[in-house]
């Protein structure tokens, strides 16, 4: 078992219509874990400890008085 570490990044428009982007992008570490139970049934799965993430457009709005709106968390 061996960890490394990792970014992610998750980035959508909730709607084309409206354009409401969303994102979330995290640092940490990662794990390839082989697993008999898991959630989607027995397998190889990546497991991901976050550090730091920040996120935009999940909790509210995107942008709010024409600047973004970021929330960052830095996990213990």
């Amino acid at each position: 078992m061996s960890q490394s570490q990792v970014s992610l990044l998750i980035d959508e428009l909730r709607s084309l219509d409206s354009l409401e982007p969303r994102s979330i992008k995290l640092h940490g570490e990662a794990e390839i874990l082989h697993l008999e139970e898991g959630f989607r049934g027995p397998g190889t799965y990546i497991v991901i400890t976050p550090k730091v993430s920040w996120s935009s457009g999940i909790e509210g709005p995107a942008f709010q008085d024409g600047k973004p709106v970021i929330k960052k968390i830095i996990w213990k």
